[in-house]
């Protein structure tokens, strides 16, 4: 089953982190992880902390809009996939240029 690929990924990034808990990479990845098997607050802290660890990383907004999103708050949602286009995520931006957000 898909969710138990998903499983197996959170416990390798897990170990990751373990080892270097300074590598915003690693959670961002665990983040989406979380957010395929719909465990939106998990994704959120996880992408929070990835951002904390590297505000310059537009993956990670992107990400953290989608989970939010998801979560009911489009407003916000909409400022993190503003700020992953304006760190150069080209999928971000044509979600903004779909919805006619400058």
């Amino acid at each position: 089953m898909i969710s138990d690929l998903y499983d197996e990924a959170i416990e390798a990034f897990n170990e990751a982190i373990n080892l270097d808990p300074d590598f915003a990479g690693f959670y961002t990845m665990r983040g989406y992880c979380y957010s395929k098997i719909e465990k939106y607050r998990e994704a959120l802290e996880d992408l929070n902390k990835a951002i904390e660890l590297d505000p310059e990383e537009a993956q990670s907004y992107k990400l953290r809009g989608a989970v939010i999103g998801i979560m009911g708050n489009q407003a916000l949602a909409l400022e993190n996939i503003k700020v992953a286009s304006q760190l150069g995520d080209e999928k971000a931006r044509e979600i903004l240029e779909k919805r006619g957000v400058e």
